[in-house]
């Protein structure tokens, strides 16, 4: 997942930014394409005037005021001639301060009196100076057309013409940029001139139009049927005119819509591309950790046969070798330890045996020493009779003792009491007797005991013998149960019950 935010955040951000960056571009060029035509059509309207005026200037120099007084035939040839090759001219009226005239087309009789015209007076408030009027409807063609006049060299007279505005219309309509953008003309009272639309001649309203004729050239931005415009316009220094070109904002968006889109697709592309590059190096990588992974589980539940098979020399390969010297190891350790267990088992039915004859030994023993205690305590009874007939022979002594200085004091005594006597001192001699043989059985039985206590210590000595290596078989244990890890749990619960033992039979 990152690694594809890794690849999909950046190339939004780069197909963002190269969208924009297009859009920009393809504005400012329609822009500047616009900004083009409104100076192309301009000059294509200083041509049109500036030909037509000097064509007149040229036609001026042919005709004198007396001739229009007469109605000359030579000069009407003239002027007819002149409209055959300006097919663009609608009427050609010449005028003089007499109130003479004559046309071409040749309208025949007709009521006209020039210097009631306004081209006429306007051309003699600035005598020497060509004349472009505001856009009016023509008496005879009923067309919009623009009168440009010329005064003649005496300045008695003038000549003017009827431009149709259709060609210069032609003109503007096939003014084309963008896909929506189109080009217009005003005169100095926001008439149209020229429109693909618009009627010409009407008058056109709108807060844009009061902006571009309070300047002489530049852009204004406007909504006009709910969207947003930009007019860029220049003034016509001959005419007064006002040429505009008119871009749609959306232009901008619709012309870079297939940048985005190709950018899109682009993106896109390099995205599905990526990932797949991406998947494939995933699945080298991980494809050779999910073997190492199902191994290492059979490892787990048992199976140390297991092998890792792989050509890769890289990382991964390293890991495979590792993997599988660590497998081989582990077999190892436990194939040893499965040794030392048989063999810690035959040691441990050898210490049972040891150690059933050792309670035997022991219960023997026990055996005995109570025996010894209760001789002991016969013999302790025996010697305490012995003290108790000790005592009365000392009473008996003494009583002889006082027999005797009874004896001296009355040597009269009878044979009774001497035969008497005797009998207690034969009874005085079999009771030492008794007491010699009872202290020879004491002492006869002491040392049995003392034998019987030599064997008890060397029993004692061979089981902590046999202790210290059970303790040292319960250590080897403990370690190789460390070393076999989860296997060796059954080597820690051996290891721990040899310890109880011990401790017990301590």
């Amino acid at each position: 997942m990152f690694f594809a935010l890794a690849l999909i955040v950046p190339g939004v951000i780069l197909g963002y930014t190269s969208y924009n960056s297009a859009k920009a571009q393809l504005q400012k060029k329609l822009e500047d394409t616009a900004e083009s035509n409104v100076k192309s059509l301009n000059q294509t309207i200083d041509q049109i005037i500036g030909l037509e005026t000097a064509n007149m200037k040229q036609l001026a120099l042919q005709i004198a005021s007396a001739q229009i007084d007469k109605k000359d035939a030579q000069t009407q040839k003239l002027i007819d001639d002149f409209m055959k090759q300006h097919p663009e001219l609608e009427v050609l009226t010449l005028g003089n301060n007499n109130g003479a005239w004559m046309k071409s087309p040749d309208p025949g009789k007709q009521e006209y009196d020039p210097r009631t015209r306004d081209w006429y007076k306007a051309l003699f408030t600035q005598p020497g100076k060509p004349l472009v009027s505001d856009p009016t409807i023509s008496v005879s063609t009923k067309n919009v057309v623009v009168i440009i006049g010329v005064t003649s060299p005496d300045g008695k007279g003038a000549i003017g013409v009827n431009l149709s505005l259709s060609k210069l219309n032609d003109i503007v309509k096939d003014v084309k940029f963008g896909t929506e953008g189109y080009a217009y003309v005003l005169d100095r009272t926001n008439k149209y001139l020229s429109h693909p639309t618009q009627k010409l001649g009407d008058q056109a309203t709108g807060e844009q139009f009061q902006k571009m004729q309070a300047g002489k050239s530049g852009s204004v931005s406007y909504e006009l049927d709910g969207e947003t415009r930009k007019a860029f316009y220049t003034t016509n220094e001959q005419t007064g005119w006002k040429i505009a070109a008119v871009l749609m904002n959306r232009e901008f968006s619709q012309a870079a819509r297939p940048i985005l889109v190709q950018t899109a697709v682009v993106l896109a592309v390099a995205i599905i591309v990526m990932m797949l590059l991406l998947t494939l190096v995933i699945n080298r990588v991980t494809r050779p950790i999910e073997q190492l992974s199902v191994s290492a589980t059979r490892v787990r539940e048992g199976h140390l046969n297991e092998k890792v098979i792989t050509k890769r020399q890289d990382e991964i390969g390293v890991l495979a070798e590792n993997y599988n010297a660590m497998v081989a190891s582990l077999r190892g350790i436990v194939m040893d330890v499965s040794q030392t267990s048989s063999l810690l088992a035959a040691s441990s039915e050898e210490m049972a045996a040891s150690a059933e004859e050792n309670t035997i030994a022991v219960e023997h023993v026990n055996e005995m020493v109570q025996d010894s205690a209760r001789k002991a305590e016969d013999q302790a009874r025996a010697i305490a009779e012995s003290a108790g007939t000790m005592e009365e022979m000392s009473v008996g002594i003494v009583r002889i003792a006082e027999s005797a200085g009874t004896i001296v004091e009355s040597s009269n005594q009878t044979a009774e009491d001497v035969e008497i006597g005797g009998e207690k001192v034969r009874q005085v001699s079999e009771q030492m007797v008794a007491i010699r043989q009872s202290v020879e059985e004491s002492a006869h039985f002491i040392e049995t005991l003392h034998s019987l206590s030599a064997k008890v210590t060397q029993m004692t000595a061979a089981i902590s013998a046999i202790a210290g290596q059970t303790n040292i078989l319960s250590l080897n244990a403990g370690i190789e149960a460390v070393r076999a890890g989860e296997q060796g749990r059954g080597f820690a619960v051996v290891a721990g019950r040899f310890a109880s033992w011990r401790s017990n039979r301590s």
